[in-house]
């Protein structure tokens, strides 16, 4: 099984993908972050969980968790350059 949804957080896009172990019956999620530039900018996995909603909710907080790491690191860069 795999499906695929897609969330926007702070100009991003965070794609949240599932999967399911057999014969164990459960699940993990895999994210990826996408910039307005289409560029992959991070990108991860949960462990395995046991349910599909517990995987969902884990890898939304990791992506959007690093989508503020990301901010963080840019808007540092920015102060520096000035």
């Amino acid at each position: 099984m795999f499906s695929l949804k897609v969330h926007k957080y702070r100009g991003y896009q965070v794609k949240i993908s599932f999967s399911r172990s057999f014969p164990t019956d459960k699940f993990s999620a895999g994210y990826q972050i996408v910039d307005s530039d289409n560029t992959v900018v991070g990108h991860g996995q949960t462990q395995t969980v046991p349910s599909e909603e517990l995987a969902e909710q884990l890898a939304i907080s990791l992506a959007f968790e690093a989508v503020d790491t990301v901010l963080r690191k840019v808007m540092i860069s920015n102060r520096r350059i000035q």
